[in-house]
């Protein structure tokens, strides 16, 4: 390995190692949002603390991969183990570790870099590493470790003529667009935050309607938090759809500096007929593209082909792409010990012990349909 190579562990709850962070995020090239402390304040999860690496691979190649990590020994079944084991999982939504550099250094230093972060990662213990990997994979540092599975996810292709983008929307978003406008909804753009509290308000009343989990519903502080932080760096916008003077609709987009990602967001459930949220999609792209960006991130459903996912694909059929997740284990030894406590600890307690199919990692899988106090902090912790 490059003698020259370094990777350096920064503890984000540490003032002075957030500041040294927050400086490479500034002079990043692409400023992923999801990537700085305010959004990772945003979305931390319970009982997981905020951290990221740095490596440095000679003077024009660099690696930044912020995550969280728990100690699972916090969480009830794993309390009485004396050995002290962690997990690690990238933010919601897109991340991983982004490679910033001449593209003729990419194999090299992420050669180097995955293996300085396993070894630094068996030194501290970790047994696990789930991660969400950025939409756009060129970005992202070449990885070998791991279990990986796409889902596809929906981007709407921007710097494109209004006309083109137009066209290329199913027949179903320009008539229920067209429905939006004669109905007299409009939408705003803002980018202060002004109007954050009916924001929240049709946020959870969204997400309530749908029955998330509770790790979906962010405390109003930390939105608050992140316009002084993130919004403060031009990397946060809502827009919001008015039905006359209500706020109808509304939605939090994150910014980058050729990137739209569609977030969070909801609409009022009796502004359904009135076709809201085709409006703000619609404006958003239209924003999107009279303003130099090149993407807009929608997303995907919450299972592959559902109707949500094709809610989302009718903007732009053309542009499906794959989302990964990464499923690293390693400690294979330890993964399998702290899935036979689990299992021991749920048998204790009168189960049989089913962990909701395809989570990561199981030992920290909540239970389908049953509750304990156990149960119920591995449900609000949300490691996926």
């Amino acid at each position: 390995m490059d003698k020259n190579t370094s990777i350096t562990w920064l503890n984000l709850d540490d003032r002075t190692d957030c500041a040294t962070y927050e400086k490479y995020w500034e002079e990043s090239e692409h400023k992923r949002p999801h990537d700085h402390p305010g959004f990772l304040e945003l979305v931390r999860p319970e009982h997981f603390q905020p951290a990221a690496v740095v490596c440095q691979h000679a003077e024009d190649a660099r690696i930044i991969y912020p995550f969280f990590h728990c100690s699972v020994n916090s969480f009830l079944p794993f309390r009485d183990v004396r050995q002290s084991w962690r997990h690690l999982v990238s933010p919601y939504g897109y991340g991983g570790a982004l490679f910033e550099g001449k593209v003729e250094h990419m194999q090299a230093a992420s050669q180097a870099f995955e293996c300085l972060l396993d070894q630094e990662l068996k030194e501290r213990h970790f047994v696990s590493e789930f991660v969400r990997e950025d939409i756009f994979p060129a970005r992202l540092a070449r990885r070998a470790q791991g279990e990986v599975d796409q889902q596809p996810n929906v981007l709407v292709k921007l710097d494109r003529s209004p006309d083109e983008i137009w066209s290329n929307y199913k027949h179903a978003v320009r008539s229920n667009v067209n429905r939006a406008m004669k109905s007299g909804l409009r939408v705003a753009f803002d980018p202060e935050g002004e109007h954050l509290d009916s924001f929240l308000d049709i946020y959870y009343q969204t997400m309530t309607r749908r029955g998330a989990a509770g790790s979906y519903f962010f405390p109003s502080e930390r939105f608050r938090q992140l316009a002084f932080s993130l919004g403060k760096r031009k990397a946060t916008m809502y827009a919001h759809v008015y039905d006359q003077d209500q706020i109808v609709s509304s939605e939090l987009l994150l910014l980058s500096h050729d990137t739209i990602y569609s977030f969070l967001g909801g609409s009022l459930a009796s502004a359904f007929a009135k076709r809201p949220n085709n409006l703000l999609k619609h404006e958003v792209i239209q924003w999107g593209g009279r303003n130099g960006y090149k993407w807009l991130v929608l997303g995907g459903g919450l299972a592959p082909g559902d109707e949500l996912f094709r809610f989302k694909q009718s903007f732009d059929p053309d542009h499906v792409v794959p989302f990964t997740l990464r499923r690293i284990i390693h400690d294979p030894n330890a993964y399998r010990f702290l899935e036979e406590v689990r299992r021991e600890h749920e048998h204790r307690n009168g189960r049989c012990w089913l962990p909701v199919p395809g989570f990561f990692p199981r030992y920290l899988a909540p239970v389908e349909n049953q509750q304990d106090e156990g149960n119920e902090e591995l449900r609000r912790s949300g490691p996926q």
